[in-house]
């Protein structure tokens, strides 16, 4: 699942056909880790390893559809997260992508050629220690490397 996750993720995403192609793997995952979860509860690292731990954080990460179960895997995790059995970033990522203002600057957009710009943050003047404590790297280091990832030109 999380490898079509990102291969679906490495298209252009200009086209209808893309778009739809995004949505549609995104639904499926969704449906499918909703299901896991029921079942089993939040795949914690004991219980499936840490890469699929980390995998089943992206596919929540991605299901921006379903703000309702982001929600509820926020909560999942929280817990998971003190007794080591969940990732501390990805749960500071998951907490910034549904809601504002952000913690962690983890999320923002292109606001120009090369330049990237983090969303409203909370408290602007400790977001490096928050980001410290759940280990993400300066929010102005993060800047550097993820305006790297904006058009160099429109």
């Amino acid at each position: 699942m999380r490898d079509e996750d990102q291969a679906v993720r490495n298209l252009a995403l200009q086209t209808q056909e893309e778009i739809e192609k995004l949505q549609a793997v995104d639904d499926r995952n969704t449906a499918r880790l909703k299901q896991i979860v029921a079942t089993h509860g939040w795949p914690t690292i004991s219980l499936v390893g840490e890469d699929a731990a980390r995998a089943a954080w992206l596919l929540a990460q991605h299901a921006d559809h379903d703000r309702a179960f982001q929600r509820e895997v926020l909560a999942l995790m929280a817990p998971a997260v003190d007794a080591g059995e969940a990732v501390a970033m990805d749960h500071a990522y998951l907490w910034d992508r549904i809601n504002a203002p952000q913690r962690f600057g983890t999320q923002g957009r292109c606001v120009g050629p090369g330049e990237w710009a983090p969303l409203e943050i909370e408290s602007p003047e400790g977001v490096d220690d928050r980001r410290a404590m759940v280990g993400l790297p300066p929010l102005q280091e993060y800047i550097a490397l993820v305006s790297g990832l904006c058009p160099a030109s429109d």
